[in-house]
């Protein structure tokens, strides 16, 4: 028994398909193959290509005859110039159509970096809700013997880095305390910092500005 397809459904998944096309970057081969689907990043020597059936793919940049690519990407030049916009690629030359210059041109062996511009916003502005990286160590050791020792010391750090600045924190702890002695703490200590590092134009370091707590040490 034969169903019908309503008109709308085709049409719809026509207009699916069209889509998936058209948004889709077009990477043309020195030997004629095609490969489609999503620019991650190139480094002027290879290019990875990020494709539905195989995941990332790598690619020789000198096998690549022209690439094709409709959303915008940051390529940097080795003349120090970045160009943001869609690309395309053709007889060794490289074409930016940027929003605020026109269309930029470069010759393809001048390529440095080319990534998407939304993977450069996120990279160089996670927002300090995003972004970190970093570990807790936690130690302790008794003793027992002449004396009845307990320590126990913890130390924490985390680091934001960022394409214009690093952030870093750090807190560390130290507790002892001996039961055969008179008051029995015998140390506590807690201490932090914080280093913030511009990394454009000048450096700028602040450290230990953050936390500088050093709480009730007796001997």
């Amino acid at each position: 028994m034969l169903r019908r397809i309503p008109l709308f459904s085709c049409a719809f998944f026509v207009c699916i398909s069209l889509t998936a096309l058209t948004f889709a970057d077009q990477v043309t081969l020195n030997n004629g193959d095609r490969l489609t689907g999503k620019v991650v990043k190139s480094d002027g020597k290879t290019l990875i290509l990020h494709t539905d059936a195989a995941g990332d793919v790598t690619i020789k940049f000198d096998a690549i005859q022209q690439i094709t690519a409709e959303e915008d990407l940051r390529v940097s030049l080795k003349s120090g110039k970045t160009a943001v916009g869609p690309i395309t690629t053709s007889d060794g030359k490289l074409e930016v159509a940027t929003k605020a210059a026109g269309t930029v041109e470069a010759l393809k062996a001048d390529l440095v970096d080319m990534q998407p511009e939304s993977d450069y916003e996120k990279s160089a502005h996670p927002g300090l809700r995003h972004g970190w990286n970093g570990g807790t160590n936690v130690g302790f050791s008794v003793a027992r013997g002449n004396s009845q020792t307990e320590n126990l010391a913890v130390a924490f750090n985390a680091a934001h880095p960022t394409l214009n600045d690093n952030i870093t924190l750090y807190v560390s702890s130290i507790y002892t305390k001996n039961d055969l002695a008179s008051p029995s703490t015998v140390a506590n200590l807690v201490q932090g910092g914080f280093r913030l590092k511009m990394l454009k134009e000048e450096e700028i370091d602040l450290e230990d500005v953050f936390m500088g707590i050093t709480k009730g040490i007796t001997n």
